[in-house]
């Protein structure tokens, strides 16, 4: 039988001239990143549409129209239609300047007429008039108007325009065939404003492949939102106009822009309501919602991932031994010397047996042949880092530790230890299903119903890095106290001045900007984990030879 192709989409065809690779994203893998960019922009567009000028648009006599290609390939909405003397003119409406200099150019095979209008914008309104001809709709002439330079560029109607359109269908098709994501542009400008340039990461790419010889940073160090965390008992989280409400017992009422949220963590008995969660869904966000002891107990989010071929690669390939046991090395290889870089760095006593005995477990991994025995090299480097934990406290530090242990934990760090690592594995989650993964399904961790397997397995590296440098700061610094926590049933729990407490010093450690060891430009840790899953993407689908986890000199 063969596969059924669903009409391209008209502004697939602007994507599609403009980046293939583009195309490719938004319309193959159904990927988008939303930003405050990209919101605001939405928000401009409907408002254009209420306030267009008297001339153009609202002297339409069709406005934001779907129409069909009557063969079936083509559909699309245009945004406004004129009938002039039995003539229907088709204007497409741009926020940017005309091309001020067209010069003669072939395009897929097609000369193109020598105008005003960028290739991509000639594309699109080739494909309006494409429609409406298909309809039986007299088009002779149409229009493209450029809001930057307010200019209305006529585009006449001439046979390759529909050669033009059918040639790029065809490509557009080809793609959706074969499922090859075409390669990333080389140092182009137009990755710059793309919005989508932290999917593609075409410089990073180009990097690591040898094609570029320095990756510029084309998206910002660190997520456009923020994360609202709500931890009183009987708090309420609810959607009011463009805002967040959130109500306390304790604080009382307050607000947060809806925009700049990305995500929502619950703490215990926190209600939230179906108009804020589905603001959240809107936006991409996720809800978290956790024990009152810190247990990420589940997410809400919208459809897990329209990347249904990056899962499949996912399943494929993590049942694969070679590339279980080869990534599976990577991560404990490196969480292994990320705990030796701070122990070295933070370590108050003669530590030079410890940090050999760590260089060497992580040399010796080289040569695991299986999971089992990489485990136990994990284990016994786990169990000298805990040891020595002690040795980076502070002499004056009222808190000790002798090493690790949990539900429950039985002493003060132990606590915040488990509490922090909880925080982390929800960053992981939220940055692996925006990547398109399942968090579920992992590669070195077991795979237990219920347990964000993929999660734990990335955030390895990152324990030493961010949870455990952030408790250190913590308590040497003397932010916590032993009056911040509560001893019950043989356990050590947080009371909600410790949580607190932590809660600001996790997030002010993952909003540092350090500089990626490889790439060379600075990013925040929260968005490193982001850039982390979409680098294992990369490798998973072919794009990349390999992938090496962040170590920290």
């Amino acid at each position: 039988m063969s596969q059924e192709i669903e009409p391209v989409e008209l502004r697939a065809l602007n994507e599609l001239v403009y980046c293939e690779r583009l195309y490719y994203l938004m319309y193959v893998q159904r990927l988008f990143e939303t930003s405050i960019d990209t919101i605001e922009g939405k928000k401009k567009h409907e408002k254009r549409k209420e306030n267009s000028p008297k001339n153009l648009l609202d002297g339409a006599d069709i406005s934001h129209t779907t129409l069909y290609s009557k063969d079936g390939k083509l559909c699309g909405r245009v945004d406004s239609i004129k009938n002039e003397d039995e003539q229907y003119i088709p204007i497409e409406d741009k926020n940017g300047k005309m091309l001020e200099y067209p010069l003669e150019k072939t395009l897929f095979d097609v000369e193109l007429p020598k105008i005003n209008v960028w290739d991509n914008d000639l594309a699109q309104i080739a494909g309006q008039m494409y429609l409406l001809r298909s309809n039986g709709h007299e088009c002779n002439l149409g229009k493209v108007y450029y809001r930057a330079s307010n200019r209305l560029i006529d585009v006449t109607y001439e046979p390759t325009l529909d050669t033009f359109v059918t040639k790029l269908i065809d490509k557009a098709n080809e793609f959706k065939r074969c499922k090859k994501m075409p390669e990333p542009l080389v140092d182009s400008e137009k990755c710059v404003r793309c919005s989508l340039n932290f999917i593609c990461l075409p410089d990073e790419q180009n990097f690591i492949v040898k094609k570029t010889d320095e990756p510029r940073r084309l998206y910002p160090g660190r997520p456009d939102g923020g994360i609202l965390y709500v931890i009183s008992n009987g708090g309420k989280v609810s959607k009011e106009g463009d805002n967040f409400s959130v109500w306390t017992p304790d604080e009382g009422k307050s607000c947060v822009p809806a925009k700049d949220v990305e995500h929502i963590c619950l703490f215990g008995n926190v209600q939230i309501t179906t108009q804020a969660i589905r603001e959240m869904i809107r936006h991409e966000g996720t809800i978290s919602y956790f024990s009152t002891s810190g247990y990420l107990e589940g997410m809400t989010s919208g459809i897990v991932t329209k990347n249904i071929f990056l899962r499949q690669k996912q399943f494929l390939g993590f049942n694969v031994p070679n590339i279980r046991l080869n990534l599976s090395k990577k991560i404990v290889e490196a969480k292994i010397e990320n705990q030796r870089t701070l122990l070295r760095r933070n370590g108050k006593a003669d530590l030079g047996e410890t940090l050999k005995f760590l260089k060497n477990t992580s040399k010796q991994i080289d040569n695991t042949d299986n999971l089992d025995s990489l485990r136990g090299f994990e284990g016994i480097a786990a169990q000298k880092y805990w040891e020595n934990f002690g040795t980076m406290l502070n002499d004056s530090c009222e808190f000790n530790i002798t090493g690790r242990n949990k539900r429950p934990p039985k002493d003060e760090i132990n606590a915040i230890l488990s509490y922090g690592y909880s925080l982390l594995t929800r960053d992981f989650s939220a940055a692996l299903a925006t990547a398109g993964f399942d968090y579920m399904f992992g590669f070195y961790h077991a795979v237990v119903a219920g347990r964000p397997a993929f999660s734990l397995d990335m955030m390895e590296p990152y324990r030493p890095l961010v949870v455990d440098s952030t408790i250190l700061r913590l308590v040497n610094e003397k932010q916590i106290s032993k009056e911040d926590f509560v001893v019950f049933d043989g356990g050590v729990y947080m009371a909600q001045a410790a949580k607190k407490k932590l809660l600001t010093a996790y997030e002010r450690r993952v909003d540092e900007m350090i500089t990626h060891p490889k790439f060379g430009y600075r990013l925040s840790y929260r968005r490193m984990f982001m850039l982390e899953a979409k680098l294992l993407a990369k490798y998973l689908t072919g794009e990349l030879p390999e992938y090496s986890p962040l170590t920290t000199r």
